[in-house]
């Protein structure tokens, strides 16, 4: 006696026809399917953390911190040289153009710069240029 075929997919299935083919082809694991390549490896997120000597530099003036030794070791790498540490103007500048988008008010400078970052973030210009963005 010949079993009733199935159909796959058809209008015609009843509800517990379309769940019994539902799981037994996409939600539980068939055998076929499943091959056993043996143990798997830790995903590197989970491994444990371990400190990392930093790689040599020729100047050892130049770096900071630990960061700076990785990127000092690219830029001899590729032949290249730190630029030098701009002056109090030049930095007063940045700052000034970074946090309001416009060159620094008035001719004076300040010499303190947590008090001239604190000026430009109480600044309105500071919240026209970030409320640019949305």
């Amino acid at each position: 006696m010949k079993a009733a075929a199935v159909p796959v997919c058809s209008w015609s299935m009843t509800f517990s026809q379309s769940l019994t083919w539902l799981l037994a082809f996409t939600i539980l694991p068939c055998p076929a399917w499943a091959k056993d390549d043996g143990p798997k490896p830790i995903p590197w997120s989970f491994s444990p953390l371990r400190r990392l000597d930093p790689p040599a530099v020729k100047d050892t003036s130049w770096p900071k911190t630990r960061i700076d030794h990785y990127i000092l070791a690219k830029m001899e790498a590729a032949g290249l040289k730190p630029a030098p540490q701009a002056d109090a103007r030049t930095l007063s500048r940045r700052l000034a153009f970074d946090l309001t988008g416009l060159p620094p008010q008035g001719a004076s400078q300040i010499s303190d710069p947590k008090s001239q970052i604190a000026s430009l973030l109480a600044s309105p210009h500071y919240g026209e240029r970030w409320a640019r963005h949305w």
